[in-house]
């Protein structure tokens, strides 16, 4: 028969791993960036760096018999900064065997990753939306035009960015504007929809669309949207210290290099309740200005 602990221990690791498949569906875009698969652990408020291999090599001429000409890559590091956002909540102790007071767990659960995925995001958008030296088009408060979609997709295109891997990120009225562009959102002369597919927005000017609620607005009626070649966006989940101790217990699951930590922790004085807490410890970086347009817009 199993004991108690190693049964609480396979329940956390059962939640955590539900925990960490809800985040990675309500984080969204971050599957499409460069996600820093990392063994290492950092804590909040720490720099995690992350080597990049700057683009300085040349193509060289190669005659017959002739000399290769060799080259040494410049090497860098991008300094991430690591944040934490952590939700906790209480479940009474009566509750803890049964049917119900593991249902309980579990919505409390639920409603606790998104509201971390919610600041995480807000959060990564501001910063994003704030950047400085980052292009952008668009003007704020004002619906976007086909001008500015192109302008996004010529600067992107210009530096040679990965074409196949455009995407967007844009307001819900934002959302709005773009289908009101006539050469996006009408048929053209063969029948076939500009952006449309099976009644949904797909794309538009090449770009994915994703549509969010969570897009940084300096000010009523506007919204800093953003396109991007997502491999210029790094990201990283570092991992953190995991321990079974005196009941409590701290798990971590991982899918696809993002993280999710949960911990069910004793609570003195509290009639024997516990406290869990959700968290989720990352960090984001433009390593690459290039790559991410700022889509100004409301």
């Amino acid at each position: 028969m199993l004991s108690q602990g190693t049964q609480a221990a396979l329940l956390m690791n059962s939640f955590a791993a539900q925990a960490v498949g809800d985040l990675y569906r309500n984080l969204g875009f971050i599957q499409r960036t460069n996600v820093w698969k990392t063994e290492d652990i950092a804590e909040n408020g720490g720099i995690y760096q992350v080597p990049v291999i700057g683009g300085n090599l040349v193509a060289n001429d190669r005659t017959v018999n002739g000399d290769t000409v060799d080259q040494t890559p410049s090497a860098a590091a991008l300094d991430i900064p690591i944040i934490e956002k952590h939700v906790a909540f209480r479940i009474d102790p009566n509750w803890m065997g049964s049917a119900k007071g593991q249902q309980t767990v579990q919505m409390n659960l639920m409603n606790a990753i998104k509201t971390v995925a919610k600041a995480f995001y807000a959060e990564m958008f501001e910063a994003f939306a704030t950047e400085a030296g980052l292009q952008s088009v668009g003007t704020l408060g004002t619906a976007y035009t086909l001008a500015n979609w192109d302008s996004a997709r010529k600067a992107l295109v210009d530096v040679e960015a990965d074409y196949e891997n455009f995407l967007a990120l844009i307001s819900t009225t934002g959302m709005n504007d773009l289908k009101a562009i006539p050469e996006f959102a009408d048929f053209n002369t063969s029948g076939i929809a500009g952006i449309y597919q099976n009644g949904q927005v797909a794309k538009a000017d090449n770009f994915l669309i994703f549509e969010t609620p969570r897009i940084y607005s300096p000010a009523a009626g506007q919204a800093v949207g953003l396109a991007m070649d997502p491999s210029g966006v790094w990201t990283v989940f570092p991992k953190q210290y995991i321990f079974t101790e005196g009941g409590n217990i701290k798990v971590e699951q991982e899918f696809d290099g993002i993280r999710m930590t949960v911990l069910q922790e004793y609570v003195p004085g509290k009639g024997g309740s516990w406290r869990w807490v959700v968290m989720v410890t990352g960090g984001f970086l433009i390593g690459n200005k290039d790559l991410v347009i700022k889509m100004n817009g409301r």
